[in-house]
């Protein structure tokens, strides 16, 4: 799990992004706005469960 941070913002530094897809059906997701690194690599844990379970974005 990788999560950034974006020093370029005041509050609610942290970001993740996910690649999802294949060739010319890859889709970048990126969910920005987490208060901590942990708040931020829960929703990506949680966003890949939900995308492994059949959610289509």
């Amino acid at each position: 799990m990788t999560a950034f941070k974006d020093d370029s913002l005041k509050k609610n530094k942290w970001y993740f992004v996910i690649e999802d897809g294949v060739g010319k059906d890859r889709k970048r997701i990126k969910r920005r706005g987490f208060k901590r690194k942990l708040d931020a690599e829960e929703a990506e844990r949680e966003l890949l469960s939900q995308l492994k379970g059949g959610l289509d974005l």
